[in-house]
């Protein structure tokens, strides 16, 4: 029943999240989604990871966004992955993780939810490190229950804000 949850929840508005498009001749595309699968699989705790570390450096360096990018891609190292660098003015563009976190509605996803400097929660133990493969049953596991509920959480807070907005909903 956990998987065919899991099945379904990928289907809802909480497992999606808006990203920037750029126009390719006629048709549109996300080079954020289409790149960042070889660095993440697709995780997005990964993903949040990599995007928490090039905002809190943006942040911490008190340049503009044009500055900070020129500065780190004249520094040449390889802190941020390669799909971070390219969707960097985008990322950017929120400023702050605290913002970044608040405006996606992504609370759901930290170690502490109330936290918006909260860390990314890792779906599970050592993910951040290099154990990327669910083929374990204890990953699996610790992976589906804890992203079923940040699903069902997030898109709460989606459907709340929604309901704010819109009030025939």
């Amino acid at each position: 029943p956990i998987f065919k949850d899991y099945a379904k929840l990928t289907h809802t508005v909480g497992n999606f999240i808006p990203v920037y498009a750029i126009k390719n001749n006629k048709n549109w595309f996300s080079p954020f989604n289409s790149k960042r699968y070889k660095s993440t699989y697709d995780y997005w705790d990964l993903t949040l990871n990599h995007i928490k570390v090039i905002l809190n450096d943006f942040m911490n360096s008190n340049d503009s966004i044009e500055i900070f990018l020129e500065n780190t891609m004249n520094n040449n190292t390889f802190k941020y992955k390669k799909y971070i660098i390219e969707s960097a003015k985008w990322i950017l563009s929120f400023k702050t993780w605290p913002n970044f976190v608040e405006k996606n509605f992504l609370q759901s996803f930290l170690e502490n939810p109330k936290d918006l400097t909260s860390e990314p929660k890792e779906f599970w133990r050592n993910h951040f490190k290099g154990t990327v493969s669910t083929k374990d049953e204890n990953n699996l596991s610790e992976f589906l229950t804890f992203v079923n509920q940040a699903i069902l959480e997030r898109s709460s807070l989606i459907y709340k804000q929604l309901k704010l907005n819109y009030e025939f909903l």
